[in-house]
Parts: C-alpha cells; structure tokens; sequence
C-alpha cells in the first residue's frame, strides 16, 4: 500500500501496487473473488482489510499510508486504515464517499480510485483535518508513493524513474502487455539507487521491504487481477468476464 501506477492502456487502464510493510505483520491471505460483495482483492489477517480490490461493480481502488506528508501518529484510532476499501463499497465512486464517509478517527491516507465505464480517476487524501478530493486525467500515466516512508526528494526521484523507464520508452516497447511494463517497473524500478529503501521494490533498515505486489488489468481483451506474494514466491492471477 505504498507504491501506486496508473496507466491508460486504450479503453482500459493497468493499476500495479506494491505493499511495503514489516516482515513481522503477519501472513496474508491471497487474493480471491469475495462472492458476498463481488470483488477479488487479498486480505491483510492482523485487521481484516485490504489495500488493494477490484470490483464488479465498477472500479478498482487502492489505500495508500499517510496523505501529503508525514504525520505524527495519536494512537488509538477508531478502526484500521485496510477497512477503508470494503467500506467504499457503499459509496461506489469518490465524490459520494467524500460527501457521505466518516473520516474522524483514522489515520491519514491517501485512496486512489478507477470508475472502469465511464472511466474516472479520483484521489482521496485524508489529511486527518480534511478530505481532499482530486479528479486526474484518466490518458495520462501517474505514480503515488507513501508519505510515511519517502521523503519528498525520494517522491521526486522514483517519479523520475517512472517518466525514464515506463513513459518514455513506451511507444518503443511492442508485445508487451501494459500491465506487464508496470510490473517490471515495481520489480526494477530503481535498481541501481545505493539507497535501497527508497528503490520501488524497497528494503529499509528497520524491517520494512516490499512484501507483494499486485496489479489489475482492465480492458476490452482481459480484466484480471495478478499478484505475487515476494516473501513466499506465490504466483496467482484470477480473471473475471468484462
């Protein structure tokens, strides 16, 4: 939940996140399709949530630790940042939910979300005063990194990687799948930075490192969820009818 891209692939797009997290959490259980509400995404076992889901009703969403900047933690707090994303089920898309959710008592957070058809790009930034709401144009690529783990000049640095390694060598890549360039990128992005906690697939000093990554390809030929979980070196990929 700490490294978001977003690219347009035609009428579709590619979402790919990379969960940076303690080694000590715990376990995660894999990605399945959640029949109760219609939706695939992989379930966080300390708080029951999730960071990452697409759903038949119409979009795919990922949480992000932290909003604009780093902030001072005032423990305890009403409920985990991971149940944000089953809650916004009740909402569908980010005007509603900034209009109708109750922000009071969570930690800062960052929601991104996709509306598949019409296609909408929406930002979610919980500041822990304010919600602010941001619409992004859906044909132009983005990346988001947490707040609580990378400074702004480490913000600035991974999202010049973004721009070298996956914008501008795009129109040069044939057979590639979109989504498969967005993964390369959360495997490699950085990889020759000395720091390597501030690299995409990331591993810092106090026991953070890239966990998992997943990501969700949407378009006329395939929507499918793909993730893989770094620590046991599982692979799956679930796919639903468009």
């Amino acid at each position: 939940m700490c490294t978001l891209t977003y690219m347009p692939d035609g009428e579709g797009f590619a979402l790919v996140s990379s969960r940076d997290e303690a080694i000590n959490r715990g376990p995660m259980m894999p990605p399945m399709l959640h029949q109760q509400d219609g939706a695939i995404y992989p379930v966080d076992q300390r708080s029951g949530g999730t960071w990452f889901m697409t759903s038949e009703a119409g979009y795919s969403i990922n949480i992000l630790n932290g909003g604009f900047e780093p902030h001072e933690r005032h423990l305890p707090y009403r409920q985990s940042r991971g149940l944000v994303i089953n809650h916004f089920a009740q909402f569908g898309n980010a005007d509603d939910f900034v209009a109708g959710y109750d922000f009071v008592g969570i930690e800062p957070f960052t929601l991104v979300v996709v509306n598949h058809y019409p296609r909408r790009l929406s930002s979610v930034v919980w500041t822990g005063e304010e919600a602010v709401l941001t619409h992004h144009d859906v044909t132009q690529p983005m990346i988001w990194s947490s707040a609580t783990l990378f400074s702004a000049a480490a913000k600035a640095e991974r999202k010049k990687w973004f721009y070298q390694d996956v914008i501008n060598p795009k129109i040069n890549v044939e057979g590639l799948d979109t989504v498969d360039i967005l993964l390369s990128f959360h495997h490699n992005g950085g990889k020759n930075w000395d720091n390597l906690a501030e690299r995409i697939q990331m591993k810092s000093d106090d026991g953070k490192q890239t966990v998992c990554i997943a990501a969700i390809a949407y378009n006329s030929r395939h929507w499918k969820f793909i993730y893989h979980d770094l620590l046991s070196d599982q692979q799956r990929a679930i796919s639903l009818l468009g």
